[in-house]
């Protein structure tokens, strides 16, 4: 959650250093950018969905981010679309202040940010925009806040415009607010910050260990949760403090049904599109015995999801919304793939050969997989494992696919248009089921294929990896390091080749800064000379192409 409002709705001033505005602007919201909510996400998934009028094209598009933050997400996308025109306001003047330093840093004319109070906001001020996001808000104020919010949207959303709002919601926040409430209570005598953070955690331990000396099956079930969130903390490293503080701790903390919210933005003239994961929900994940009881109740996509959160407990969303006078046939099309963008982070279990008619199944880092017998499918699968991360244009997908099962030269057209529509609706099935192993983009990022020449990754990852763990790849998905990584990273502004990296590494080597130590042959053998040179080689070469693996590497 982010800092939008003043507390009574009015203009937001810029106060004095000894009297901070909002809480935000005494201990900041350290931000990250949201995968989910890069443009090209919500462009593709209003596409599929046959939105007319259209959404606007990623690449000129215009984008508002309500609660910016920091602008850790809005520079991203404005780094990754340098054509667009982007605008982030929130009520932390702390906030605007280091985002607009970090925009100055990192040379983006195209994002603008200004202190604004959402209700105060002025129409004529803001204009119209393809894609309006608002992360970490909705949950996080009070209803006249909710309503400006997307009354906001309304106002300044474009005919085929595209909002992005994400909330927590019921039942699966109901177990997390006994934690929170535990945890309230616990640090409710507790005025300063660092302290009120120290007890959280002192209270989550607590929370864990009543479970274990407790009969209580209630209890216990909670606390199975508790310890699940306390490793979730662990792993988020520099940003655990603002999740504490914002969400636990926060006085606002609002979960909502999701029929609840679909309701709320029918209001306001507004209607549900589909999930920024584009996890499509279907009446069959649902087991076959409720829902033969359930089927006649079942008359809108809302009902269908409403009954398909209580049966996985889901926590959070992040919806898609679009004008309801918008028209929507209601399924999928996979015609609009063909002016898309195609990738595929996977692998093939076992070999494959495209012409034989066996099932291949390709599955995905996060173990999601397209199974398929269909030759050009096969192919085409093949072809974006050998070159991912490329998001590559469908037409030379079919193309690269068709070549690839004659064996020869390039196809005729007629052939590639034959398979080319099981194909395109293949990977829209595939891409329906949630993140990997398909990804359909609306651009196409210059990636780097080679470690070869002066290596470079974008301005905003170098700014990244001198700040924290983390950093943020071509495709806006946040990607944990390493240390030497980290390092390697920072250099790799394109001026260095690998002979000036090498040089870097080893003298970072002797000075103790990093340590290479891993990579001598044999492991942990006695510091020479030599042995350093090919242990600095060796970790240059294998973290270049664990970073261009990662679409962190630029052409």
């Amino acid at each position: 959650m982010k800092a939008m409002t003043s507390s009574h709705g009015k203009p937001a001033a810029t106060p004095p250093p000894a009297t901070p505005l909002t809480p935000y602007d005494e201990f900041p919201y350290r931000g990250r950018p949201c995968t989910e909510s890069h443009p090209s996400r919500l462009y593709t998934a209003a596409l599929l969905l046959g939105l007319v009028p259209r959404p606007a094209p990623v690449a000129t598009c215009r984008v508002l981010e309500l609660a910016c933050g920091d602008g850790s997400n809005l520079l991203s996308i404005a780094e990754s679309l340098p054509a667009a025109t982007c605008l982030g306001i929130d009520l932390a003047a702390r906030h605007i202040e280091a985002a607009q330093a970090d925009a100055r840093a990192l040379g983006l004319t195209n994002v603008r940010f200004q202190q604004g109070d959402l209700l105060t906001l002025k129409k004529e001020d803001l204009g119209e925009f393809d894609y309006i996001l608002a992360h970490g808000l909705y949950s996080w104020v009070p209803r006249p806040v909710q309503d400006g919010l997307l009354s906001l949207c309304k106002q300044h959303l474009a005919p085929g415009g595209v909002a992005f709002v994400s909330y927590n919601v019921l039942p699966g926040w109901r177990v997390h607010s006994i934690l929170r409430d535990f945890m309230l209570f616990h640090t409710h005598k507790t005025a300063d910050t660092g302290e009120r953070l120290k007890g959280t955690r002192e209270a989550l331990a607590l929370f864990i260990e009543l479970g274990k000396s407790s009969s209580g099956e209630m209890l216990r079930f909670v606390t199975e949760y508790a310890a699940v969130f306390q490793q979730h903390l662990e792993s988020l490293g520099e940003w655990a403090d603002s999740l504490l503080l914002y969400d636990a701790l926060t006085p606002s903390n609002t979960p909502v049904y999701f029929s609840k919210f679909a309701g709320h933005v029918q209001e306001h003239g507004l209607k549900y599109l589909a999930e920024a994961d584009f996890n499509m929900p279907m009446p069959g994940v649902l087991p076959a015995e409720v829902l033969d009881k359930i089927g006649d109740k079942l008359t809108s996509q809302v009902d269908l999801e409403q009954y398909i959160d209580f049966y996985r407990m889901r926590m959070f969303r992040q919806s898609l919304l679009c004008h309801a006078e918008a028209e929507l046939p209601g399924t999928l099309d996979a015609a609009p793939v063909s002016g898309l963008y195609v990738s595929a982070l996977a692998q093939a279990e076992g070999p494959v050969d495209p012409t034989d008619g066996a099932i291949a199944v390709f599955k995905s880092p996060r173990d999601r997989s397209l199974s398929t017998n269909h030759p050009l499918t096969k192919a085409a699968m093949l072809h974006l494992i050998e070159v991912w991360p490329r998001a590559v244009p469908f037409p030379e997908l079919v193309e690269a696919a068709t070549a690839r099962l004659r064996g020869r030269g390039k196809p005729t057209q007629d052939a590639a248009a034959r398979s080319s529509v099981t194909l395109g609706l293949n990977l829209v099935r595939a891409f329906a089921h949630g993140p990997g192993p398909v990804y359909l983009n609306a651009f196409s990022p210059e990636v780097a294929t080679s470690t070869a020449g002066r290596p470079l990754t974008r301005a905003m990852a170098r700014l990244q990896a001198r700040r924290g763990h983390e950093v943020t790849s071509a495709f806006h998905d946040n990607i944990g390091l390493p240390q030497l990584a980290l390092q390697i990273l920072a250099l790799l502004d394109g001026t260095r080749d690998h002979t000036a990296l090498r040089a870097e590494l080893s003298a970072r080597v002797q000075r103790g800064d990093i340590d290479v130590d891993a990579y001598r042959t044999p492991p942990g053998a006695p510091p020479s000379d030599s042995q350093t040179a090919a242990a600095v080689e060796a970790a240059l070469a294998e973290n270049l192409e664990i970073l261009r693996r990662m679409a962190l590497l630029f052409k």
